[in-house]
This record gives structure tokens, C-alpha cells and sequence, in this order.
């Protein structure tokens, strides 16, 4: 662990010549040293904070996972930094809902619209959840572009919340619950 020193070296001791001149070198390299030992510090044993240690491949496959989740349930238990992503991925989705919502008369930009949100909904597109307070079962595109295109039509933005638990015991990672307003 890097040791950080700080040096105040007070406006009297700027006249003394060649003394002031060896300490204040001698201060520089101490200061340059410490800036490199905390930039090595961080390069090895950080990094492991600074990226999420998948490959992107494995992040693709649980974000749409957990868009799918969100769109059927509207409520999902994550952590911070996945409810991040999803925040985006999902006003994505959600802009692209609206759109086909207005466009309603234009068939091939409504079909262009479903199939851009089909990339990320590739293998859930025939999914069906039932829920409690309806009798049939609801797909996860009829939910995007019927119910949520329509629910969020005249808000510009911000369809999501994250509500902060607590901490993780296992990893003391930081729970979220992401909803959608």
C-alpha cells in the first residue's frame, strides 16, 4: 500500500539558496515516486473494481436477461452497476416503443422499430408470463410496444428507479431493486 506524504513547504524558505534548492528536488522526486506507486497500486489492485470481469459476450446474455425480466415483472433485484446498464438499455427499448406508438400508420417503420428490439429480445420473443391480475398470458414485445410505448408516451425520460437495500453478505456488493416509474 502506497504511503502518501504531504510536503508544505512555507513561502520563508524560498530565499535560502542552495539548501532550499536540494530539499525542494529532493521533495519533487519523493512526490513523483508516491504518484507512481498509487497509479501501480490501482493498475493491479483495483482494477477488479474497475471492470466487471466478464467477457462482453456473458454482459450481452444477462442484460437482455434481466430487460426481459423487467418488462414482464417491472421490478427486479440486482446490483448497482447491472441496473446502471439495464437503465439504459431499457430507455432504449422504451424510446423505440414510443415511437412505433406515434407512428402507427407507417407499417414498415413500426415492423423496422420491432426488430431493432428484437436484437435484444432475440430468444424471448415467444415468451409468455402469467400474471396475477390478468387472465391471459402477456409476450414480452406486446408489453413493450402495447402497454409500455403507450403508458410512457408523454414522458421525455427517466422510466426507471433504482432503490438502494444494502450490501450483499457474500461479496458486500451493493443490492438494488430497478423498477419501472
Amino acid at each position: 500500500m502506497p504511503r502518501i506524504i504531504v510536503v508544505k513547504i512555507s513561502p520563508q524558505s524560498q530565499g535560502r539558496g542552495e539548501e532550499y534548492k536540494e530539499k525542494s528536488a529532493f521533495f519533487i522526486v519523493l512526490v513523483k515516486a508516491i504518484v507512481k506507486d498509487i497509479k501501480k497500486f490501482l493498475v493491479e489492485f483495483m482494477s477488479f473494481i474497475l471492470k466487471p470481469g466478464k467477457n462482453s459476450a456473458w454482459r450481452k446474455h444477462v442484460l437482455n436477461n434481466l430487460v426481459v425480466d423487467a418488462i414482464l415483472y417491472e421490478k427486479v433485484e440486482t446490483s448497482l452497476p447491472t441496473a446502471r446498464s439495464l437503465t439504459k438499455l431499457l430507455a432504449k427499448l422504451i424510446t423505440w416503443a414510443k415511437k412505433a406508438e406515434k407512428e402507427k400508420e407507417n407499417k414498415e417503420l413500426k415492423q423496422h422499430l420491432y426488430r431493432l428490439a428484437l436484437r435484444y429480445l432475440v430468444n424471448k420473443k415467444k415468451m409468455e408470463v402469467k400474471q396475477k391480475n390478468r387472465p391471459e398470458k402477456t409476450k414480452v414485445l406486446d408489453k413493450l410496444f402495447k402497454e409500455l410505448g403507450k403508458k410512457y408516451q408523454d414522458r421525455p425520460g427517466g422510466y426507471s428507479r433504482i432503490v438502494k437495500l444494502g450490501l450483499r453478505n457474500g461479496d458486500s456488493s451493493l443490492r438494488v431493486i430497478f423498477a419501472l416509474c
